[in-house]
């Protein structure tokens, strides 16, 4: 199993939002999957792998546990941030939500939920990948005092 390139995988995503929403977006994607495929190297290089197929359940497992925890992260990260978000503020999501959602309509895009039957792989791989995804790191690559993260 080959990680898809990240030129390759940037084709299939729209960003919609403020411009710099859209830019930390990218980087997040960017970062998160530099990130994945990273811990999954280290991973594989520590496994004891006889076989194409264990390598490929190795690597399966390790990167399916570590992006299924980094999804819990980042929706955790947006319910907090829904929460937390002042009348203020409030009054710009409502009117970020619907350009996105015209900009959405615009492009026939659909949000829905996908489901894999598939199996796990390596059950160790899998476990040691969400280990890898709770330590990924979701920050904004600026600093200061508008530097805080809020997910929509």
């Amino acid at each position: 199993m080959r990680l898809r390139g990240l030129a390759q995988l940037r084709r299939h995503f729209l960003f919609c939002g403020l411009k710099s929403d859209a830019q930390f977006a990218a980087w997040l994607l960017d970062a998160l999957a530099a990130f994945v495929q990273a811990e999954a190297t280290v991973h594989l290089a520590s496994a004891m792998v006889s076989s194409k197929r264990e390598r490929r359940d190795v690597i399966k497992g390790f990167v399916r546990g570590c992006t299924e925890r980094i999804s819990q992260r980042l929706d955790e990260l947006r319910e907090r941030s829904e929460v937390v978000a002042t009348s203020n503020a409030k009054a710009l999501v409502v009117t970020k939500d619907a350009a996105i959602k015209s900009k959405m309509d615009e492009c026939g895009i659909k949000v829905r939920a996908c489901y894999s039957s598939a199996s796990i792989g390596d059950a160790s791989s899998y476990g040691a990948g969400r280990a890898a995804g709770e330590r990924a790191s979701f920050g904004r690559p600026v600093s200061g005092r508008n530097a805080t993260l809020r997910l929509k």
